[in-house]
């Protein structure tokens, strides 16, 4: 992904994460990560891969495509 497709990928992340009442934490457990690594995507600083952007989407009961 682009900078720019991390940054907003992360960003609604981080919003969809928000609106749900969780933390990085919790987020974080339900994926199977750490907590460095979701905050890193929220950031925009951790590169993502189709499959693991698919994850986060199932995790926050969102389409893929409400992610991109």
């Amino acid at each position: 992904m682009t900078y720019e497709t991390l940054s907003r990928f992360g960003y609604k992340v981080k919003e969809a994460r928000q609106i749900k009442g969780w933390e990085p934490a919790h987020l974080a457990r339900a994926l199977g990560i750490t907590e460095a690594e979701v905050i890193g995507i929220e950031q925009g600083r951790r590169d993502v891969s189709i499959v693991i952007a698919k994850e986060f989407a199932r995790v926050l009961d969102l389409g893929i495509t409400d992610l991109l």
